[in-house]
């Protein structure tokens, strides 16, 4: 059995024992205020939250309307405007081929000219394909096209080299022809 030897030691130990849950009960109280200060914090937070996240889907959903929208007008595309477009690069090119026909056709330009009338007529070919081939969202029906013209392009590359090396033979200058 435990005999104390000095009782004041239980009175200290009651005094601090009293002073240890005075101090538990003031730290619950302080942390109840804490919590609802924190809690109050988290329900702003969260109420920002929601009405910010609110704005976005509505945006976020009117985007998809808008898009689902464009998307079922073929992007804002009216097909008949875009051929009668293509129709009137067509037309203009053809008035273009029918001026590289007319050049002269002395015997030694012949093979220049030839040249020419064919980058002109391939290049026109390919233009008419496109306007009769074309569809709003489809960029492969630009291919066979761009293939035309940098075949064109080469032509008419060995066309500018044949009239750079004919010039001087006849003694004209390239400022004479501008």
């Amino acid at each position: 059995m435990f005999v104390p030897r000095d009782p004041e030691l239980f009175t200290a130990f009651d005094a601090e024992l009293v002073r240890a849950n005075t101090a538990r009960r003031q730290a619950v109280q302080q942390l109840a205020g804490v919590l609802r200060e924190v809690s109050e914090d988290n329900r702003a937070a969260v109420d920002e939250f929601a009405a910010q996240y609110e704005m976005v889907v509505q945006r976020w959903d009117r985007f998809h309307q808008d898009y689902d929208a464009w998307r079922v007008s073929e992007g804002g595309c009216n097909r008949t405007d875009a051929v009668e477009a293509l129709g009137q690069f067509v037309l203009r090119f053809g008035e273009l081929t029918d001026k590289v026909r007319a050049l002269p056709r002395a015997t030694f330009l012949q093979p220049l000219g030839e040249l020419l009338v064919e980058a002109a007529e391939v290049e026109e070919e390919s233009l008419r394909t496109l306007r009769n081939t074309w569809r709003p969202f489809d960029s492969a029906v630009y291919a066979t096209l761009d293939e035309q013209r940098n075949s064109s392009l080469r032509l008419r590359r060995q066309v500018s080299t044949g009239v750079q090396n004919i010039l001087p033979r006849y003694r004209i200058s390239l400022q004479e022809l501008e």
